[in-house]
Formats: structure tokens, sequence, C-alpha cells
């Protein structure tokens, strides 16, 4: 009796060739897991090289999350029954791989959540998006195609920001004040990059500036900028939880009401970087002076450092003020006594 004829992969290589018995019956999930899983996360599909999805963007909306989450408990529930043992070593090898696959993404989607909690997710998921759809030879045959992709994605933005807006829950400020920071690429890609690339394909061209010209990136960094006027209490606390509270409770507590752990108070306070007291007269060293290490230039020491910080500090609030009107100044750094 022959054989009844084998589905073909809908994945490059889902289902090797000879694969026979239970690696058959895991490999055609496996297959149909990787296709699936590329199409819910199409920028993830481009990094990895897979272009059959190049013109989709992630739907992070309230539906396409719970669609991400069933089909990840669907094809849980599928991979349950087959018995590792069973498979030949390479199989069981994948077979490791796909499940450790889908049970982190159930993960992130029920548990971790970072589209709810972390702005940066967003602004990564925009960056590479654009990115990896232009990373081609000046010659390359593709770059039609690959346009074609990034238009589409383009006009998918609004919404794809919108999720954002309508997801994230008063992220604390630490991680806004950086996600206005390194989001400033992405402007930078709709401002002035993208006009440059679309002058390879000149069909594409008089369609840019009405996508382009909504500037949804600086949108969005403005929208982050608002945000931080309206954190909850408890997520103003945390991000301003100094670095070496930890898993204490009483420890941040105290922090978060602006005292120091008790850990802290017991130890000697550091000394200032710029020594105090008169200057010493020319010649002579004071007991808190250090000498410098032979050939070390007057460039490194820490008073020359600090005496800068402050400026600098000040040039970077004024460049941030120009690109996000919206953003907040970082505080002036304190003075030491």
């Amino acid at each position: 009796m022959s054989e009844s004829p084998r589905s073909p992969s809908r994945f490059p290589g889902g289902i090797p060739q000879g694969a026979q018995g239970a690696d058959l019956a895991f490999y055609t999930i496996a297959d149909r897991y990787l296709d699936d899983s590329m199409r819910a996360y199409p920028t993830g599909s481009t990094m990895a090289g897979y272009h059959k999805y190049d013109g989709l963007l992630e739907d992070l909306g309230a539906t396409g999350i719970q669609e991400k989450t069933d089909m990840a408990r669907r094809f849980q529930a599928e991979l349950a029954p087959i018995d590792p043992r069973s498979l030949t070593t390479s199989a069981r090898i994948d077979h490791r791989l796909v499940t450790s696959d889908v049970d982190a993404t159930l993960l992130a989607l029920t548990e971790l959540r970072p589209h709810e909690r972390d702005p940066q997710s967003y602004v990564d998921l925009l960056g590479n998006s654009t990115l990896y759809l232009t990373l081609l030879d000046p010659g390359s045959p593709a770059w039609s195609d690959r346009l074609a992709s990034l238009l589409s994605r383009m006009q998918q933005v609004p919404r794809f920001l919108s999720d954002a807006r309508a997801n994230l829950q008063n992220p604390p400020r630490v991680i806004t004040d950086m996600v206005i920071h390194t989001n400033a690429g992405s402007i930078t890609f709709f401002e002035r990059t993208a006009p440059i690339l679309f002058a390879r394909a000149p069909a594409l061209a008089p369609r840019l500036p009405a996508v382009a010209g909504r500037n949804p990136a600086a949108r969005f960094a403005r929208r982050l900028a608002a945000w931080q006027g309206t954190l909850d209490p408890q997520a103003a606390a945390d991000a301003a939880v100094p670095a070496g509270t930890g898993g204490d409770p009483a420890a941040r507590a105290g922090a978060a009401r602006g005292r120091s752990p008790p850990h802290a108070r017991d130890r000697p306070a550091a000394a200032p970087l710029v020594p105090s007291g008169p200057p010493s007269r020319r010649g002579r060293r004071r007991p808190d002076q250090r000498r410098r290490p032979r050939g070390a230039g007057r460039g490194d020491e820490a008073s020359l450092d600090a005496r800068h910080a402050v400026p600098r500090h000040a040039a970077d609030d004024r460049a941030d003020q120009d690109l996000h009107p919206g953003a907040r100044p970082h505080p002036p750094a304190p003075r030491r006594r």
C-alpha cells in the first residue's frame, strides 16, 4: 500500500525530509507553530530572515493579545501528548526548543505582560520593524519589495501606538525617561532616513509624505512625557527608591519616604570628589590630597570630571527640550557639602 502524500511544510524546513512516525507527528505540529508564531510576531520574523509577513506589524490590542495567548495554549495542548523519549535525538532537541518557546510566550503574555508594563518594548518593536527591512546592499534587487513592506508597516504605526497608549499602565518614571531618549532614533528615521530610502523606489515615494508627516514616533515620545506627571503614588515611589535597597521592605519603604536604609546610615560618609578647605600653597600637599600617578594628566582628576559634569548635564537637557518639547528636564545634580 502506498503512503498518503504528506502535506508540504508551511515554514521552510519545518518538516524535515525523511521524518516519519513520532518524528513526523511532532514536526507537523512544530511546522504550524513556527508559521503561526511568525505571523503573530512579524518583526521577529523579519529579524529571523523570514520575509513572508514583512508587511505586517504586531497587533498588541486586546484582541491581538488574546489571539496570541490562545495560539500558545492551543499548541501547548497539542504538544503535551508527545513523549520526547519516542523521538529521535535531533527531533528530541527540536521538541525541547519548540515547547520552551511556547512556554516562554505564555509566560510573557500572562505573567510578565511587557505590553502593559514596559514602554521600551514598543520602542524596540518600532525600531526593529523598520531597521531590519532596510539592512540590504545598495544594489540589492529586494529594495522594491522591502520598501513596499516598510510603507505598509508605517501605515500601521498609528494603530500600533494607539494600542501602546491603551495598554501601558503608568510605567515608572525612570523607564519613561529612558524611553523618551531611546525613541529619538525612531523619530529620526521617520523624519530623515525614510525619505532618502524611498528614493530607491520612485513608485512608492509619492505616498510617503502622508505617512511620515504624521511623525507618530514623536507623538509617542510626547505621550510618554505626559505620563510622567500622572504616575500613581506607588509607581513614583518605586522609581524613586535608590539602588542598593534590594528586596528589603523596610529599606524600600524608608527610601520612598526620603530616609536612608539603616545599613546606609551606619556607613561613614563618602569623601567628597573635590577636597574641601583652603587651597594649599605651591609645592605642598594637604594630607587629604593624593599624589597623581606618574604620567597622569590633569584631565584624569576627579575634580575636573565633577567640574564639567553639571554643564554637560544642562546641555543635554537643552537638547532634550529641543527634541521633545513636552519632556521634563532632569533635576539638577545635588551639591555636595
